[in-house]
């Protein structure tokens, strides 16, 4: 039978290769881009006419917002994706694009383009009644210098009531390198009424 001291001098040995194996996933996790750092959490708890991430430091090249149950005050309302420079300018004034497919229960719609000052997350089919949520994911490339791209998904119910699951890729072409991101609602609604917005960075 092998002694306590024996039985201690091998658990630790466990313990330390263990630990050392633990980091080294996790390291090469983060290089492999497999983790993400959460910078900020809003949630709407009054009504507010915008979402802003101003203190997004330095840039971080990629990175990921989501939204969850994201309420507006008015039906037949569009979510606008902006990017503005440090002082708080929209940095695409016009020439920005987005491109989306919209899917209605079984049956597909087909895309399009438009040029705006903003990337419009629920495409052309807009929000519906007063109280229906938005939801979605989308990748921020290129954060930090006057070309970015947009990809990501969304999910809501539209002014049809139908659930409507939308792609949405988007690029801005901007004056000055983006340095704040913020979220606004457009068409009827003047405010955001609830839900949470979180914003990640690629670490």
């Amino acid at each position: 039978m092998p002694n306590i001291s024996d039985l201690i001098t091998t658990n630790t040995a466990n313990i330390a290769t263990n630990a050392t194996a633990a980091a080294s996933a996790a390291t090469a996790a983060a290089s492999a881009g497999g983790a993400n750092e959460l910078i900020q959490k809003t949630t709407v708890s009054s009504s507010v006419t915008s979402i802003d991430f101003n203190s997004i430091s330095a840039p971080q090249e990629q990175l990921v917002i989501m939204f969850n149950g994201l309420t507006v005050n008015a039906g037949y309302n569009h979510v606008h994706l902006q990017f503005l420079d440090s002082s708080g300018n929209n940095i695409c004034t016009s020439n920005t694009f987005h491109y989306g497919g919209r899917r209605y229960g079984y049956v597909d719609s087909g895309g399009g383009a438009q040029t705006q000052q903003y990337i419009r997350l629920t495409h052309n089919n807009a929000m519906g009644a007063t109280g229906t949520d938005f939801n979605g994911t989308y990748n921020i490339y290129r954060f930090g210098t006057a070309n970015l791209f947009v990809e990501g998904t969304g999910i809501y119910q539209n002014s049809s009531n139908e659930f409507n699951g939308n792609i949405v890729g988007g690029e801005c072409i901007g004056t000055a390198n983006a340095a704040r991101i913020q979220i606004v609602p457009n068409t009827n609604a003047t405010h955001f009424t609830g839900g949470s917005v979180y914003l990640y960075k690629l670490v």
